[in-house]
């Protein structure tokens, strides 16, 4: 049997796929940026936490970055709150 959580882990390349595989045991919930950026730092040291920018990553939310509408991870609701 696939183990799907191993095979997404071990593919982590990008940081939008570090961000996505720490998330997996938090589908459905409701998170701080802050807490966001804890999981992804406790699973991915090595990210630093500079780059771990929620917001970019949010199918209902834009900024002047173009990147932030390539990958969506999460559903902006609120100031500092996203679901995942």
């Amino acid at each position: 049997m696939r183990n799907i959580k191993k095979e997404i882990n071990m593919k982590c390349t990008y940081n939008y796929q570090k961000i996505a595989a720490a998330m997996l045991s938090e589908v459905g919930n409701t998170l701080s940026t802050s807490k966001i950026v804890e999981l992804v730092r406790k699973k991915f040291p090595e990210v630093k936490r500079s780059v771990i920018l929620p917001g970019d990553y949010c199918n209902n939310h834009e900024n002047k970055d173009p990147f932030s509408s390539r990958h969506y991870i999460f559903k902006k609701r609120g100031m500092d709150n996203m679901k995942f």
